[in-house]
């Protein structure tokens, strides 16, 4: 009887936690007031450039081993040259 309890406890709780989610109410006026507040501070206090000058650009022939049975390029190869692309830019500028 205590597991039913237990069950219909956090089956309550799950629906509470539902109706407040953010993805079914907008913040309230404070909530919004609150996070213009720290985003605007952090924005003072930021360092380093900016996100517009960290732009990196990478051309790549492809070569017949990329490609998949349908002849396009392999969606593991584009992923794998993306990171490599993120983790350049990211090591060049952090």
């Amino acid at each position: 009887e205590d597991r039913f309890t237990a069950g219909g406890l956090a089956n309550e709780k799950r629906r509470q936690d539902r109706k407040l989610s953010l993805l079914t109410m907008h913040p309230s006026e404070g909530e919004v007031s609150h996070l213009h507040k720290v985003m605007m501070d952090a924005a003072r206090q930021a360092e380093g450039p900016s996100i517009a000058s960290t732009l990196l650009q990478a051309t790549c022939l492809m070569q017949p081993q990329e490609r998949n049975r349908s002849g396009k390029i392999f969606g593991g190869f584009l992923m794998r040259e993306a990171y490599e692309l993120a983790y350049t830019t990211a090591s060049a500028f952090c």
